[in-house]
């Protein structure tokens, strides 16, 4: 993969960027893209209804149907088959972390 980079940025002494976003699939995991967008330095996650976070984390959408409570946030209540999935490395633990932080709204 090429990418056309852009100049250093002098008063910083920064990496180059290329000059338009991209959006690249990598070739292990169907379903695994890198975002390439030069000048951006985060991206944040907007309106998203607290109760509608974890659809967007398809690792645990097998898992959402089995816990013992409807309205499981898959943070601290009993019988959670997400965090039993967890547990036994069924969902990446990253991943988990990175959906909590999300849920308290920590960056």
């Amino acid at each position: 993969m090429h990418l056309r980079e852009g100049d250093l940025r002098d008063f910083m002494d920064k990496g180059k960027h290329n000059d338009a976003a991209q959006l690249y699939h990598l070739p292990f995991g169907d379903e695994t893209y890198v975002a390439d967008t030069p000048g951006i330095r985060e991206l944040g996650l907007y309106d998203i209804d607290p109760s509608n976070l974890q659809f967007y984390f398809r690792e645990m959408a097998e898992f959402l149907h089995d816990c013992r409570y409807p309205g499981c946030t898959h943070d601290h209540e009993p019988e959670c088959a997400v965090r039993a999935a967890v547990e036994s490395g069924a969902i990446d633990a990253e991943r988990y972390e990175s959906y909590l932080r999300l849920l308290h709204g920590e960056e």
